[in-house]
């Protein structure tokens, strides 16, 4: 009987550390989410400024060339 309980414990105490570790790789991954929704929302708030600022043939010249120089 003691020994079973032992065993019980135990292997709450696993299921506990095996739930803690996937909690830390839930946050992980959420922050990795925010990071990524950030960087979004940055660079579609960029683009509709820079079409504010050109006309529609001007601005894909821009994209042509930013392009052109992140691929270098």
């Amino acid at each position: 009987m003691q020994r079973e309980d032992e065993e019980y414990k135990e292997s709450l105490i696993g299921i506990s550390e095996e739930m803690e570790k996937w909690e830390a790789r839930l946050k992980v991954i959420k922050t990795q989410e925010r990071y990524v929704k950030y960087h979004l929302s940055y660079y579609k708030r960029l683009l509709r400024n820079l079409k504010r600022l050109f006309s529609f043939k001007a601005f894909v010249r821009f994209l042509r060339f930013m392009f052109r120089e992140v691929r270098r």
